[in-house]
């Protein structure tokens, strides 16, 4: 299989790059750095993460609300990876791609990125869990493929747990050891990167 172009990216495709919105760039990165989550390779730094959806086009995590862009030469830099997850079923990468869409307009703010942190540092209390874990009832829908999503839409997601959650809710298990929505762009790189069966691409790896 050649992948050489942002031609070649299909919905699914999951895109890690750097962050530049601050303040949450400081948070970020300083936040992987103290948990052992920092990932650098070359000019490559995970801090951003989307999931690539039909029309060349892509959704990605912000502040007021999730959005669907087109895609950009400037995606395809050696700032950036792909990862294509493999499937469990026919058809899963469209299924992931629609439910990334359906978590358009869904927000974040700085408090997101706070109880993840506090989450990761070891303060674990229930309340939380369940903080971080809200869900909009009677989200789920029905999937191009026919299944219904394995869960309701999140209240509110930062770009890693967007990128993860629309696969998660297609039956997808993408990251191992963390609690639902506690993810982080650099654990989802670690996690991607080390597992057998995905394939990685884009600039930043060629």
């Amino acid at each position: 299989m050649s992948i050489g172009s942002l031609d070649d990216v299909r919905p699914g495709d999951i895109m890690i790059c750097g962050q530049n919105a601050a303040p949450a760039k400081i948070l970020v990165y300083l936040g992987q750095l103290l948990m052992g989550q920092q990932v650098r390779i070359g000019r490559f730094a995970a801090g951003h993460a989307a999931v690539v959806t039909p029309g060349k086009k892509l959704v990605e995590a912000m502040p007021n609300g999730a959005r669907e862009r087109d895609l950009r030469l400037s995606d395809w830099s050696p700032g950036t990876i792909f990862f294509r997850l493999p499937e469990d079923y026919d058809g899963q990468h469209l299924d992931a791609a629609t439910v990334a869409q359906a978590m358009v307009r869904t927000p974040y703010s700085i408090a997101s990125y706070v109880y993840i942190a506090l989450f990761l540092a070891g303060f674990q209390p229930k309340w939380l869990a369940n903080r971080i874990d809200r869900r909009r009832p009677g989200t789920q829908f029905t999937l191009p493929s026919g299944r219904l999503s394995s869960n309701d839409l999140p209240v509110e997601e930062i770009c890693s747990v967007l990128a993860e959650q629309a696969w998660s809710l297609s039956g997808k298990k993408v990251v191992h050891g963390t609690h639902p929505q506690v993810v982080t762009p650099g654990m989802l790189t670690q996690q991607l990167w080390e597992r057998e069966g995905i394939i990685r691409f884009g600039a930043g790896i060629l």
